[in-house]
């Protein structure tokens, strides 16, 4: 009997998620405050997805404004088929930027998270004051380390 087996080749690259657009719709209270975006990714060209993690995460707000409104932020990650996984978070979040670079979890492998489908974000960010008549908008460009077996 003969056993033949093949490897297949290992590829590693970057895959963004670029200009996810994020809406909290007042009115905000006091605490943790949501926003989401979804985004379906479209990795299956490469082959089998084997390992992906969370390389970087960047939330940009509208020109002129900053974050300031919020103290800290947790970033998320779930699909239909999954429980929600932390992937990134800033605490305490400092005064006067428009652009926050959060702490990412790259220990957190997505890739079954990103083989099962859509994709959604989840942000929550801790607000220290009611703000009854205000929508907040942002938007986030996020990079993914993956590898493809072919």
């Amino acid at each position: 009997m003969v056993l033949l087996s093949s490897c297949g080749q290992e590829t590693a690259s970057k895959y963004p998620v670029n200009d996810q657009s994020f809406v909290m719709e007042g009115p905000l209270f006091q605490g943790p405050n949501t926003a989401q975006a979804s985004f379906t990714p479209a990795m299956n060209a490469e082959g089998e997805l084997t390992s992906a993690t969370l390389a970087s995460a960047v939330l940009k707000a509208p020109e002129g404004q900053n974050f300031d409104a919020f103290s800290d932020v947790v970033l998320q990650l779930v699909t239909s088929s999954s429980d929600m996984i932390q992937v990134g978070v800033l605490n305490p979040v400092p005064k006067g930027q428009s652009s926050l670079t959060l702490q990412v979890s790259n220990e957190a492998d997505l890739s079954e998270l990103l083989s099962s489908g859509e994709c959604v974000w989840v942000i929550d960010a801790n607000i220290p004051v009611d703000m009854m008549d205000t929508t907040i908008t942002f938007s986030g460009d996020f990079m993914f380390d993956v590898t493809h077996t072919k």
